[in-house]
């Protein structure tokens, strides 16, 4: 299989996330931000635990705890029963101040336990996934997406368990036992699938079936709402013979198979979306990248308005090269991670779904940083000849006809543009002129908007046009 390096994500390109090949144009212009940067490096590690709330009444989800406690022990072994009666006192601590939200919760766990029909999933499993959504439910940091390239979705599966448990559960439910997210079905084989290693040797990394099943819906939904873009293009999960499983997108048309959902770094607003389809809810932004967040000063910004909107956890797009994340283990350099109110306002509390043992808190400025390209290469100028060579085939591209900026290009050009510190778009400048004798700012203003022009360290000067002092 091929690896794509869009944020774990373009199925379409087919280049090497460690090596970028530097071809902006490829399939129409449909390129990574990977051709416009310069080669990463690696760096450090993260852990820690949920806050709680105090217990109010429970008379009004009591019915549903009680049929889903005699349900529970009637299914589980003493053991994994002692751990679902915790899992569900956690849960009802949690959400003390939502108890509608328990109930509704517990009344879709209940459906796992007594499908009226046969299920997708075979039946033995459903106490099993019942289990790890109640789990989940009660910490929801606990989501993971093992070796799946399924990072934005595990994220934002662990924004919707912490705020809306009971459409986590609803959608696990409706996908385990009719094989279905609303109108679309879904490919039964996929749902079915589970990896035997993961229920023999599980780690704190270790993917749960629910969130499997979760996570492969969600992309199913992701896929539908951009139709044109995925049209013969399906998202398969299938068993391997040493016992694991090979999850990619296939093309039907040539059978090409990527360790990729198809997600880029312009997607933001369609994660937002997927979100709202899930849960009903009109949240407001919660994705937080280069483009959304272009200076210290509008990350702040960004961050104090997601805390007054009570909007988090909320999602950031990082570059897995920069600390405190490890790049080894980690197949590309993008990387979604969810966030969360920190224990001080200079902190943030990182959920990286590659494990608990990643999880910890972090400063914000370090966050900021890390979705950038590593400050550790501000030095190393000579990097970033072949980043300009991309810019001057673009630009001539652009100019004879021969390509055109649409709207998924624009947005990643955009974000490549922003991912650069402000000594890497110097050593661009510098390079750009010496090579060609022009301005890079005359080529980028095309492209920029005027506030991205002065995001990136440019004023405007009448006659003499934009211009960094």
């Amino acid at each position: 299989m091929k690896n794509s390096q869009v944020l774990e994500v373009d199925a379409r390109p087919d280049t090497d996330a460690a090596a970028p090949d530097h071809a902006l144009l490829k399939e129409a212009l449909q390129f990574s931000p990977d051709s416009l940067r310069a080669p990463g490096i690696e760096v450090a590690q993260l852990g820690d635990k949920l806050p709680s709330l105090e217990l109010v009444d429970s008379k009004s989800f009591s019915l549903e705890a009680e049929k889903l406690e005699r349900n529970a022990k009637r299914s589980l072994s003493p053991e994994r029963f002692r751990e679902f009666k915790q899992d569900m006192g956690a849960f009802e601590q949690r959400m003390a101040q939502n108890p509608e939200e328990i109930k509704a919760t517990y009344e879709q766990l209940n459906r796992l336990f007594e499908p009226k029909a046969e299920s997708v999933v075979p039946r033995k499993d459903l106490p099993l996934i019942a289990a790890e959504v109640l789990s989940q439910s009660a910490d929801s940091r606990s989501i993971n997406q093992g070796a799946a390239n399924t990072c934005a979705f595990a994220a934002l599966e662990s924004r919707i368990y912490n705020r809306t448990p009971s459409k986590a559960a609803e959608l696990v439910a409706n996908a385990a036992i009719d094989g279905r997210y609303k109108n679309l079905e879904l490919d039964s084989e996929s749902l079915k699938t589970y990896p035997r290693k993961a229920r023999e040797n599980p780690s704190d990394s270790t993917r749960s079936q629910a969130s499997q099943i979760f996570q492969f819906t969600a992309v199913q939904a992701f896929h539908a709402n951009d139709p044109a873009k995925f049209d013969g293009l399906s998202y398969k999960i299938r068993p391997t013979p040493s016992g694991g499983i090979s999850e990619f997108l296939e093309d039907a048309k040539t059978g090409q198979k990527y360790e990729a959902p198809g997600l880029t770094v312009a997607d933001a607003e369609k994660l937002e979306k997927l979100s709202r389809d899930i849960t009903g809810a009109s949240d407001a932004p919660f994705v937080v990248d280069v483009t959304r967040a272009r200076t210290p000063e509008e990350f702040e910004a960004t961050l104090a308005k997601i805390k007054a909107d009570q909007n988090y956890p909320a999602l950031l797009i990082i570059d897995a090269t920069n600390p405190p994340f490890n790049s080894a283990g980690i197949g590309t350099r993008y990387h979604v991670v969810a966030i969360e109110a920190g224990d001080s306002p200079d902190n943030l509390m990182l959920n990286d779904q590659y494990g608990a043992s990643r999880d910890k808190m972090v400063d914000k400025q370090t966050l900021y940083d890390a979705m950038h390209i590593p400050r550790a290469l501000d030095a190393k100028g000579e990097l970033f000849e072949p980043v300009v060579d991309s810019l001057i085939e673009l630009e001539s591209k652009l100019e004879s006809g021969e390509a055109k900026m649409t709207e998924l290009t624009d947005s990643l050009f955009k974000y490549a543009i922003h991912e650069y510190t402000e000594t890497q778009m110097k050593n661009l400048e510098e390079i750009y002129h010496r090579k060609t004798g022009k301005h890079l700012q005359d080529f980028l203003a095309k492209y920029l908007s005027d506030d991205d022009m002065k995001a990136r360290g440019y004023d405007f000067v009448p006659i003499i046009g934009w211009k960094r002092f």
